[in-house]
């Protein structure tokens, strides 16, 4: 489960709580809908919500040149920007891993882990709830450590659980009934505290990138240091969707299971066992990759400290 979870919910418990649950394929037009509208009123609540904050951001001197150059020079001092770089590369990375994750959270929670519908439902109400406790948490261990090495915990944490859960179910080490069930939930509710204080670390160090692109080039990019952390979000939902369909395709997973299967479809051993490396190993391999380029990050609270020197020297002279 994911970001995605709420979703999930809304459409277990509204949607797809019928007798034929998940498989009620009229149900998901009106889901999607639903989904469509609730993300219209949240954009369009942040949007006039975060107006009030405009009169704090930076002054930028008026843009010159034409649009075409402006765009090379930017993205030329973006990308030149070495913390930038590998920010950019680590969120991309991880972001595909979690839209792999994302798109066969279903899948592995019905089939793989072969869970009723009440625990898919509590499953996916884990994810928020381990989000909401860990902003609280992140704060508290911002404060006492490193950005980096918090971040750095936190993507060991989520590699290991991706990685070693459903193995120990394939090799028959894990528990059954509900106590695997409670053992599934909670360690839900913990990849999403861990997933808030990576994420909190990543707009927070993308913030202290800005600070040192401008102490490098002289100008102000935050538009475009936040423009490419979400890029990178997104464009790496799409790329974990597509790694989630070739690792159906390559298990040869069924397909088209709501027209013409049961609620009761048995899938053969070996294509579950292949369903658990994909969610379990082939997940945590993204993740690995990420890991490992974030690694080379070193702008840490010394090297920060004297941009600010830096930048303060420079905004009194300019007074």
């Amino acid at each position: 489960m994911s970001a995605r979870s709420p979703a999930f919910s809304l459409g277990l418990q509204v949607f797809l709580s019928g007798p034929r649950g998940l498989f009620h394929r009229a149900a998901y037009a009106p889901f999607g809908w639903s989904i469509a509208a609730i993300a219209l009123a949240s954009v369009l609540i942040t949007t006039f919500g975060t107006l009030r904050a405009l009169p704090r951001l930076h002054r930028v001197a008026p843009a010159k040149g034409s649009l075409a150059r402006r765009f090379v020079r930017d993205m030329a001092e973006l990308f030149g920007n070495r913390s930038f770089v590998i920010l950019f590369l680590t969120v991309l990375l991880l972001f595909t891993g979690a839209g792999a994750a994302s798109t066969l959270a279903l899948h592995a929670a019905k089939f793989f882990w072969k869970l009723p519908a009440p625990m898919i439902l509590a499953m996916a109400l884990a994810v928020p709830v381990g989000l909401l406790c860990g902003v609280p948490i992140s704060i508290f261990v911002s404060n006492r450590f490193e950005k980096r090495s918090v971040v750095i915990a936190s993507l060991v944490i989520l590699t290991a659980y991706n990685a070693i859960m459903p193995v120990l179910k394939i090799i028959g080490a894990l528990p059954e009934g509900q106590a695997l069930w409670a053992l599934l939930i909670g360690l839900q509710f913990m990849a999403g505290a861990v997933t808030a204080a990576a994420g909190i670390g990543f707009q927070s160090m993308m913030a202290d990138a800005a600070d040192e692109h401008e102490c490098l080039f002289g100008t102000r990019r935050e538009g475009l240091y936040f423009a490419g952390l979400n890029f990178a979000g997104k464009a790496a939902s799409g790329l974990g969707a597509l790694f989630a369909g070739i690792g159906l395709d390559l298990i040869g997973f069924p397909t088209n299971l709501a027209a013409k299967a049961e609620p009761g479809l048995a899938i053969a051993a070996p294509t579950l066992t292949g369903l658990g490396l994909v969610i379990g190993p082939g997940v945590a391999a993204i993740y690995v990759i990420s890991t490992l380029i974030f690694l080379r990050y070193r702008l840490d609270r010394p090297a920060y400290a004297k941009i600010q020197e830096t930048l303060a020297a420079r905004r009194r002279a300019v007074a």
